[in-house]
């Protein structure tokens, strides 16, 4: 078994499209996300992932690529044995447009910061559409989730900015109400911001999205943005050196093909099916750089005890930092980490 090790860091960029957001029926949906037969984004999962970090909550929904819906919707789905699952769907061809549309990285992941916004207010509960209330109230949520994340408020609103319709419908309100909810939901997370900027405790931590100086890794030089860059490098190039993936075959993951195509074998002169896309294995790590500049593991989230351990084992021989700081007070800064495995045959 071959396994590659892909490392994924910090705030994801991801890419989307909102067309017919506002056009789209719950019928449509259903019609067109019939068989649940695709995975998800590794980057739309590590995304969401991300947004999840910034405002405390776990993920209570599974995200699944739903290709030709030209959309992403927020719904419950029953399996065979009529248990209901959230969902949030998505066509990954609406999500390569809208941050081109947007000419920005964070259109696409207030889309799905959206979608969150709707599960997390109980919205898809009745699995019958949308309306104005529930479009207004995941709009401010979008609003809030990304200025946690650091945002800007056009930034915020560029993917409702891209709709050519400005006009409410049935379903959605007014592009203009919509602008307004999600400058509500960003007023207010920026208030909650400033307000613990103000009252800076050092023995609270801050999110390393939003560090005013962030922690320096050996060796970095530069300004705040380049030694953020070059901090994620080094402990991606850190992980990918130490870390022992021969666990992940030695405890007995099989590898799960998620996309497969028929090939001519000329070994066996049969034709066979090969895959073509495997399902990664995640592991997400929390840790603390601490203000003196050590790494303190707050917690580990891996499929299995033994690649928790290890993860804690790289993530112990990083090497000492340089404290970030907030107006020139050393403070501890939080990092998340996601490590994404990919096993093959």
């Amino acid at each position: 078994m071959k396994i590659r090790i892909v490392l994924l860091l910090s705030i994801i960029s991801i890419v989307s499209s909102i067309n017919a957001q506002n056009y789209q029926t719950v019928e449509d949906i259903n019609n067109a996300c019939s068989t649940l037969g695709f995975s998800s984004n590794e980057e739309a999962e590590l995304a969401v992932d991300n947004i999840l970090d910034k405002i405390g909550l776990f993920r209570n929904f599974t995200l699944q690529e739903c290709p030709n819906i030209n959309n992403a919707v927020a719904k419950n789905i029953k399996n065979d044995k009529g248990y209901s699952f959230r969902y949030i769907l998505y066509d990954n061809a609406f999500f390569n447009s809208i941050n081109d549309k947007a000419d920005n990285n964070w259109a696409a992941t207030s889309v799905l910061a959206h979608e969150i916004g709707h599960h997390l207010n109980g919205h898809s509960l009745n699995n019958e559409g949308s309306n104005h209330r529930f479009e207004l109230e995941a709009d401010y949520s979008s609003g809030f989730y990304l200025a946690k994340m650091g945002a800007t408020l056009e930034e915020a609103q560029s993917a409702i900015q891209t709709l050519k319709y400005e006009k409410a419908t049935r379903t959605h309100p007014a592009k203009a109400d919509r602008l307004l909810a999600i400058k509500r939901g960003w007023d207010k997370a920026k208030e909650d911001i400033k307000t613990k900027e103000n009252s800076i405790d050092e023995d609270n931590d801050v999110p390393f999205a939003i560090i005013e100086n962030a922690p320096t890794f050996p060796g970095c030089t530069g300004n705040n943005v380049e030694k953020k860059k070059c901090l994620n490098y080094a402990i991606r190039n850190h992980v990918g050196k130490n870390f022992n993936g021969g666990i992940a075959s030695d405890i007995g993951i099989p590898p799960v093909c998620l996309k497969s195509e028929v090939v001519f074998d000329e070994t066996t002169n049969k034709y066979i099916d090969s895959c073509t896309e495997w399902k990664p294995l995640k592991i997400i790590a929390q840790f603390i750089i601490t203000k003196t500049g050590d790494i303190e593991i707050i917690g580990v989230r891996a499929p299995h005890p033994l690649l928790e351990k290890e993860t804690i084992r790289v993530l112990k021989l990083l090497p000492k930092m340089s404290p970030g700081t907030q107006r020139g007070i050393p403070i501890n800064v939080r990092y998340v980490l996601p490590i994404s495995f990919r096993l093959t045959d």
